[in-house]
């Protein structure tokens, strides 16, 4: 299987400014065109940061943290990072909404400074395997999109059921923080934020399956505005956004959002899925250009290419019937020279491959590809452990990169469990196990305000309980 790990958590900046999104001209409640490339540039880096803030938190502590809790800790921990951002101190998150399988998330931010400008960011659904979203998603059914309003005659816009499914799933979550928008959804939120009758700009932004999410959001939401109140404009960035629908549902976004900023690395292999599946020289299929790694050569532990794995796939989406995937129009695309790659990932190995991927689509990668300086929100990594076995009450030293990132906060978790006695080093992290019956080996995770560690068992986190 081609897994792909957790590839959310990185950071970016916000022009230093006291309103760090530049509004857009409006014209009858739609988007007009950029006043400025500066204005563009400007909106993008934003738009990329609160995207690189959207995964704090994305994983519940494993001692069974509330979903009440969780939201709590995404808000603090977004709070935190706005606070220590240029230009943030002049917004404010005023409303936060989970799905009830937590894979979904959004947030409204609010210019203080000018309360009728905000910002809508949609977090995308953590998967862990191109496979795995695939049946996730449900790339292979398709299903009318009714709810963004009426398309254009004749056609017949479709997207992928699992898309369908993601859009309810966030337009139905509600805010249970107590927030300025109010307990209610999201669309309740912006007609509470922005009122009936005064103009508004509202920014959507995702990046990954989020900017999936803003393709279909920007449909709905503009749809409701228009009969709540027309003065209210949106515009769309999407990042790295795999497909959501067909050529009609793509003719229908541009249509109705002709300026929308789509961007994407060239060999970001997530925003070429769907679309870009089969053979050619430009098909992932012959990802990555030189120096590598090449899916034809990088295979698994069952001897099976990458680039077989994805002919498979793309077999499977042919002999579904489903109408083809297109994307919205695109800016041009980013590192076309494949000038940025990461030198720990030129191997044969699919691991080499898939590092290769989770660099490519990186928050962080985005950010320095557009110029823009980055933000460390990465997710914490456990290098080994010592002792790794012991009875409850053994002191454990947990080697890691680095531990910058724990000045504030650390919890320490053996399984479910919280250890005690935890201390800060500069390379490492000690803890007492905690007291337990019979011999189990579990996963030592650790975690600070904004995420965690990996909590599933791998060979560097295991400890034996004897």
């Amino acid at each position: 299987m081609i897994v792909v790990r957790s590839l959310d958590s990185r950071g970016g900046r916000l022009p230093a400014r006291g309103s760090c999104f530049t509004r857009s001209h409006r014209r009858r409640g739609r988007v007009a065109r950029m006043s400025s490339a500066a204005t563009v540039n400007q909106n993008v880096d934003s738009m990329m940061t609160l995207c690189a803030f959207s995964p704090i938190a994305a994983v519940p502590l494993p001692d069974g943290e509330t979903s009440v809790k969780q939201q709590q800790r995404m808000l603090d921990g977004i709070r935190s990072m706005m606070a220590k951002t240029p230009g943030l101190d002049s917004w404010k998150v005023v409303w936060l909404g989970m799905s009830s399988l937590r894979a979904n998330m959004a947030f409204v931010v609010q210019n203080v400074n000018d309360t009728s400008e905000l910002a809508v960011c949609f977090r995308g659904t953590v998967f862990t395997s191109l496979i795995d979203l695939a049946e996730d998603f449900e790339v292979f059914t398709q299903v009318p999109f009714p709810q963004g309003g009426t398309p254009p005659a004749g056609s017949k816009p479709v997207i992928a059921k699992g898309a369908s499914a993601a859009f309810d799933e966030i337009m139905s979550a509600k805010c249970v923080l107590g927030l300025p928008g109010g307990s209610g959804t999201l669309v309740s939120a912006l007609q509470t934020l922005c009122g009936p009758s005064k103009p508004a700009t509202v920014h959507l932004t995702g990046h990954s399956l989020g900017g999936c999410l803003v393709t279909t959001a920007a449909l709905f939401l503009q749809s409701q505005f228009a009969k709540f109140n027309p003065k209210v404009a949106f515009d769309t960035y999407t990042f790295a956004a795999p497909t959501a629908g067909n050529q009609d549902f793509a003719t229908w976004f541009d249509t109705q959002f002709p300026h929308g900023q789509a961007i994407w690395n060239k060999y970001d292999v997530v925003a070429n899925v769907w679309w870009n599946l089969g053979p050619g020289p430009t098909s992932i299929q012959s990802f990555f250009p030189a120096p590598g790694p090449y899916a034809s050569e990088c295979k698994d532990d069952k001897g099976r290419t990458v680039q077989s794995q994805i002919q498979d796939l793309a077999q499977k989406l042919a002999e579904s019937g489903v109408s083809p995937y297109v994307q919205p129009t695109q800016q041009a695309p980013m590192n076309t020279d494949y000038t940025h790659h990461s030198i720990d990932a030129l191997g044969k190995t699919e691991k080499d491959w898939m590092g290769q991927l989770a660099y490519q689509h990186a928050n962080n990668t985005y950010l320095t590809l557009l110029g823009a300086p980055t933000v460390n929100i990465d997710v914490p990594q456990i290098k080994s452990l010592s002792p790794k076995k012991g009875p409850g009450g053994t002191t454990v030293t947990i080697e890691v990169p680095s531990t910058a990132a724990f000045a504030s906060a650390c919890v320490v978790y053996f399984g479910s469990e919280r250890g005690t006695d935890v201390k800060v080093g500069t390379n490492s992290i000690t803890a007492t196990a905690p007291r337990h019956l019979g011999i189990e080996t579990v996963a030592v995770s650790i975690t600070n305000l904004l995420t965690i560690s990996d909590t599933k068992k791998t060979p560097a986190n295991e400890f034996t309980y004897i």
